[in-house]
């Protein structure tokens, strides 16, 4: 889920946000350090200092940084939340 700003300042359109993957919205210069942290959210629970770039519908980067957390449900990653700005 993204709220009505995310989803505007990222060019997608609501009906789009079912159909996004992770792998579309991160920036390919990003993703694999995003990947490290997200397995890192995995194991402590939470990260206060986590940063990333995105990329909109055009390409353009978007930088950020907040904090995430990830719920476990059975073992496996149910839910992550962040707060970015």
């Amino acid at each position: 889920y993204a709220n009505r700003s995310w989803q505007v300042r990222l060019g997608y359109t609501e009906k789009d946000q079912g159909r996004i993957q992770l792998s579309q919205v991160v920036h390919p210069e990003a993703y694999d350090t995003t990947m490290e942290a997200l397995a890192r959210v995995r194991l402590v629970g939470a990260l206060e200092n986590f940063q990333t770039v995105f990329s909109d519908v055009a390409g353009k980067k978007i930088y950020l940084r907040g904090s995430i957390n990830c719920r476990i449900e059975e073992g496996q990653p149910a839910i992550y939340r962040a707060i970015l700005y």
